[in-house]
């Protein structure tokens, strides 16, 4: 409510204002159609003033919005995988039964080249992922999904 009615008292005093400086220019130069002139190009220009400053102002809220949500939004998932995506995709892909084929070239070091990435990479989009159902321990999952279902929730 007081923000409200601030914001009604900032208006009327700036009205208030604009109706004195145009009256003070009355009495100097005595000429109304002049004044109405001037508003009215003043108020022409005014629409274009607003539209520019909604647009760059709404395009620069926007994106730093969009910054402050993917900062967050990776913060979140880098938190996640260091709770609990790493074992997550370990014991996932130790149910892989062609594991074995691709695990020498997915071992990185601090050698490792863009190169060497992109080349890793390539090799991975041709490669078929499976799952061994009978070694999956449904028991296990639940149970490590539940001990970090707090940390996943956000509680």
């Amino acid at each position: 409510m007081r923000d409200r009615a601030w914001r009604f008292i900032f208006a009327l005093s700036l009205i208030a204002l604009s109706a004195l400086l145009y009256m003070l220019d009355y009495i100097k130069f005595g000429d109304y159609k002049h004044i109405l002139d001037f508003l009215l190009q003043n108020m022409a220009f005014l629409l274009i003033q607003v539209l520019l400053v909604t647009l760059i102002l709404g395009w620069f809220v926007g994106y730093m919005d969009k910054q402050k949500r993917l900062k967050k939004q990776n913060m979140v998932i880098g938190a996640f995988f260091m709770e609990v995506g790493t074992k997550l995709l370990t014991y996932i892909s130790d149910l892989d039964p062609e594991l074995e084929s691709i695990r020498s070239s997915l071992v990185v070091d601090e050698d490792w080249s863009d190169q060497e990435f992109s080349r890793v990479s390539k090799g991975l989009k041709g490669y078929g992922y499976g799952i061994d159902m009978e070694k999956l321990d449904l028991e296990y999952l639940f149970i490590l999904l539940q001990k970090e279902l707090a940390f996943s929730l956000g509680s």
